[in-house]
């Protein structure tokens, strides 16, 4: 069986506690599993207007620009 997550450890509960342990940040995700030609952030910020048309341009695209480093987090409503 391939392993689908080669990536992954096994990590110890002494680990954690040390500061032996590396998460990763929604922007390191984000340009990891991207894979097409278009810009990520203009891939992003294209899909997103698709799914939300009430949002403005400049609104949505300052959010991925703030994903993309690391500035705020996916899932709240920004006022």
């Amino acid at each position: 069986m391939v392993d689908k997550y080669p990536e992954k450890a096994d990590v110890s509960i002494d680990d954690f506690l040390n500061g032996n342990v590396t998460f990763w940040r929604f922007s390191r995700l984000l340009h990891q599993i991207y894979q097409g030609e278009e810009p990520l952030a203009r891939r992003l910020t294209r899909k997103l207007m698709e799914y939300n048309r009430d949002e403005s341009r400049e609104r949505t695209a300052r959010k991925v620009r703030n994903w993309m480093h690391d500035r705020n987090e996916t899932g709240r409503s920004q006022s």
